[in-house]
């Protein structure tokens, strides 16, 4: 009796001050969960933890302005050069038209060269392929800052002679440029389609081939 009335009080002691009596009572040590039993957090869980923090106003204004923003910066390191066929300064020659390099992008352009093909072109009973008819022409343009330009040409005065009826003619143009703040040179290729008009006289215009 005595034993069990000291029991009680003991109980009721550790009940006072905020133990439980099982703890005294149980005779197993208490374990801690196994560390390799718990699951580790994913990635992801985290990452999307962190998006459905941020505010969604941020996130509207990370959608609209990163996508074209990345665009832009791109851009704006690429040279643009663009090539303009002008008129014939003579209309009875029609490989005597000027041919108008333009620096487009943003970024200056340097050691501009300026290689002409002539591949294919007829003119009255003449027919000539293959560049044959004379040496390509090979011109140093030089530097082109942002919206510069400079002037060449493809001229064949070899074929004005005679029948100068022009029926076509077919142009390949290489550009071999180097932007600035880089060490390399890039190539530009272009195509020139020449065509009788409504008198004769050729007219030249970019095509994709």
């Amino acid at each position: 009796m005595a034993n069990s009335r000291q029991r009680r009080k003991l109980r009721r002691l550790l009940l006072r001050l905020g133990h439980s009596p099982a703890v005294i009572n149980s005779s197993k040590p208490t374990q801690l969960p196994d560390s390799s039993s718990t699951k580790a957090i994913s990635p992801r869980l985290v990452d999307r933890a962190f998006l459905s923090r941020i505010p969604k106003a941020w996130k509207l204004a990370i959608s609209l302005f990163g996508i074209p923003g990345l665009y832009i910066g791109l851009v704006s390191v690429m040279p643009i050069v663009t090539i303009d066929p002008q008129n014939l300064l003579h209309q009875e020659q029609p490989f005597s038209f000027p041919i108008r390099v333009s620096n487009a992008g943003y970024v200056g352009i340097n050691s501009v060269e300026f290689e002409c093909l002539i591949d294919d072109v007829e003119i009255g009973h003449n027919k000539i392929t293959n560049n044959l008819a004379h040496e390509p022409v090979d011109f140093q343009i030089g530097d082109l800052a942002r919206g510069g330009y400079a002037m060449s040409g493809c001229a064949m005065p070899d074929l004005i002679q005679g029948d100068t009826t022009f029926k076509r003619g077919h142009i390949t143009i290489t550009l071999t440029l180097r932007p600035d703040f880089s060490p390399f040179k890039m190539h530009r290729t272009f195509y020139l389609t020449g065509l009788p008009d409504d008198r004769s006289h050729a007219h030249w215009m970019l095509t994709s081939r």
